[in-house]
């Protein structure tokens, strides 16, 4: 498949997406929250700790095991489920073996009721860790080198992961940075999944977006989080850029403004994730020129797409800036912030020129070390409150 050929398959297949409701109304909210397990001595947790944690999370009412893998010779638990109706489930599987987990909460359409599912989860798990000596850690950063034995994993899913950032130095005939390829390890976010925006239909609800990413990132948390939150920022998108150095969509994308054309263009240019058995890792579809199946799922689960904000196919946004948040009510503050903006930008979306679109990413930059402004603080916090003032859920206090 020529490069050429897969962008017209992607405009077609966004052009075929089904119509349905669209507005503030229709808009849907989930969470997906990484954390890392410690261990009884401080450090992370080992394979059987990890283990033993989500077993017993399975033996819970209402919990079950949702997947295995096959690992050193025998059957290793590698998700772990809820059930919830109409075929929803929440799920805590592995972001990172063997330390790192992620909580899928199932979507909603309510603020309130995603809330109450997460304060439940998180007591849940908190309880669980206990019974199995380990504890729920709260931080975004651990403080261990990405490249250290306790954090690199066996499974060769993540050993493939790590052979194809390596061939992005060798590409660029640098020294390999084994602390960038194994970077994932050692940083959690909370990432805001924000379901029937019909961003296909409206590309500048994307970019406009962005243009609200540099005083989100700092304005919205609170004074005696920002030298963590900066942290986080600083060591996530500084390995970010070791490891994907010139491509376009690592981080604010490097685009003249964020259109559907552009960002499929910026798709082609981006590196494809493989093994050491697939020739193409590490390269483009546009370097490559072929990939073994050719259909578009299956490039999109090969294409590293990461920017700041990703649109799925299905229609959702996925906005994965954010640190790992340290308990239920900051979890809902930051999703309320995210689904507020989209419902403002909704209900008006403004023009957006290239230059400005260039400028914010020059400020998203700058807000690693720039306090935001009054200004800023007050534009971002008013725009979501009135997004979620005209949802009329009574959702406006999440914000506070």
């Amino acid at each position: 498949m020529h490069a050429n050929q897969l962008k017209n398959q992607i405009l077609e297949r966004l052009s075929r997406l089904p119509a349905g409701n669209s507005g503030t109304q229709a808009l849907t909210i989930g969470v997906e929250h990484e954390f890392f397990l410690m261990n009884a001595q401080g450090a992370p947790c080992t394979h059987e700790e990890g283990q033993a944690f989500l077993e017993c999370l399975s033996r819970l009412p209402g919990w079950h095991i949702h997947q295995t893998i096959e690992f050193q010779g025998r059957q290793t638990l590698w998700r772990v489920s809820r059930d919830h109706p109409d075929g929803r489930y929440t799920a805590v599987k592995y972001d990172h073996h063997p330390h790192l987990f992620e909580i899928a909460f199932t979507y909603t359409q309510s603020l309130q009721e995603l809330y109450e599912l997460i304060a439940v989860t998180l007591d849940s798990l908190h309880a669980v860790a206990l019974e199995v000596n380990c504890q729920v850690s709260d931080s975004s950063v651990l403080n261990v080198k990405p490249s250290d034995a306790s954090v690199l994993s066996a499974i060769q899913d993540f050993q493939d992961l790590r052979y194809y950032r390596a061939e992005l130095f060798k590409k660029r005939r640098q020294s390999v940075c084994q602390d960038a390829t194994n970077y994932a390890s050692v940083i959690a976010a909370t990432q805001t999944h924000i379901g029937g925006t019909r961003w296909w239909e409206n590309p500048s609800l994307v970019a406009n977006l962005h243009l609200f990413e540099p005083a989100l990132l700092i304005a919205g948390v609170p004074v005696d989080q920002r030298s963590d939150c900066r942290g986080f920022l600083r060591q996530r998108w500084t390995l970010f850029k070791k490891v994907f150095e010139g491509y376009p969509l690592a981080g604010y994308p490097d685009l003249s403004v964020w259109s559907i054309s552009n960002w499929v263009d910026a798709l082609l240019r981006s590196p494809l994730s493989g093994g050491p058995t697939e020739p193409w890792a590490g390269q483009t579809l546009i370097e490559t020129k072929t990939l073994p199946d050719e259909s578009i799922d299956y490039f999109f689960r090969r294409v590293r797409d990461l920017q700041i904000i990703r649109p799925k196919l299905y229609g959702t946004l996925e906005f994965r800036a954010d640190p790992a948040q340290q308990d239920a009510r900051a979890i809902l503050k930051v999703a309320a912030r995210r689904l507020g903006l989209c419902a403002y930008l909704l209900e008006k979306t403004p023009d957006i020129t290239p230059e400005a679109f260039v400028q914010a990413r020059l400020q998203w930059i700058e807000a690693f070390d720039a306090e935001p402004s009054e200004r800023d603080s007050e534009r971002l916090n008013r725009a979501a409150r009135m997004g979620l003032e005209a949802r009329r859920r009574n959702e406006e206090a999440f914000l506070e």
